[in-house]
């Protein structure tokens, strides 16, 4: 059993709005296990929640709601309160990076960033949940 074989079947919320990166995100983490989800704004990660995700991994900037407001939303919901979330963003200075946590996510990943930087902070979140 290889280290992330607990992945498997874990479901994850990719949202972006840019759609070769989601896509790529989605591809790339299903490759490891992973059920992925795609959203393209704030509101429909919101819709996704009825699938109850193991985790959100969401860029800050996009339509309708962005990820600072899905954030507090999925953070003020009862059954979702403590699936973990990790933030992406371009365009993100520490100020950018207080808000994010400050919203309630887990944890903030500046882009441009690897593949494998995100596989290894969402295996590290996701095995949390199993210790815990």
């Amino acid at each position: 059993m290889s280290n992330t074989d607990f992945l498997t079947g874990k479901k994850i919320i990719i949202a972006d709005d840019e759609d070769f990166i989601r896509t790529h995100l989605c591809k790339r983490l299903s490759e490891t296990g992973l059920v992925a989800l795609e959203a393209a704004s704030g509101r429909q990660v919101i819709d996704l929640m009825e699938e109850q995700p193991d985790l959100i991994l969401m860029d800050v900037r996009m339509p309708e709601i962005d990820g600072y407001e899905t954030t507090r939303m999925i953070r003020s919901g009862q059954k979702s309160a403590d699936i973990p979330i990790i933030l992406l963003s371009a365009l993100a200075d520490q100020e950018d990076i207080d808000k994010g946590l400050a919203a309630g996510a887990d944890e903030f990943i500046c882009k441009p960033v690897t593949f494998a930087v995100i596989l290894e902070a969402v295996t590290r979140k996701l095995d949390s949940l199993q210790i815990s």
